[in-house]
């Protein structure tokens, strides 16, 4: 076969088909994200304490951890690529923390969880939770 008379065409992502598909239809949740210190950020963190023969606990401080520039990010999200009519709020960790940060080893009966209600220009309400 010639394919010196083939077009550049790109077939959509199937998930960009599916965005664009069902991007007026009102869904139970638009996105879902998790957010955090990314394990690898954290990792190499811990590693230059020990190199340095750093005290590990008191320097999981949230203090010390956003002076060394360990602040929570967006770990994940689905869907991954944002939908055209509300595109994903790129600095919702800002919100999901509200209280600081804590790191705990081993404590599985802690949980704390926030809700919010961010609110763009126009007035348009997003609920967090």
């Amino acid at each position: 076969m010639d394919k010196s008379n083939v077009g550049t065409f790109e077939e959509p992502a199937f998930s960009d088909i599916l965005l664009e598909k069902l991007d007026h239809v009102p869904l139970l949740v638009d996105y879902f994200a998790t957010c955090g210190i990314k394990q690898r950020d954290l990792l190499d963190y811990i590693v230059k304490l020990e190199e340095t023969k750093t005290p590990i606990l008191p320097s999981l401080q949230p203090e010390v951890l956003a002076k060394n520039k360990l602040a929570p990010e967006v770990t994940s999200r689905y869907p991954p690529v944002d939908k055209p009519s509300f595109p994903f709020p790129p600095a919702i960790s800002n919100f999901c923390f509200p209280m600081g940060y804590e790191i705990h080893e081993g404590d599985e009966n802690f949980a704390k969880t926030s809700s919010f209600i961010l609110t763009n220009g126009t007035g348009k309400y997003t609920y967090v939770a």
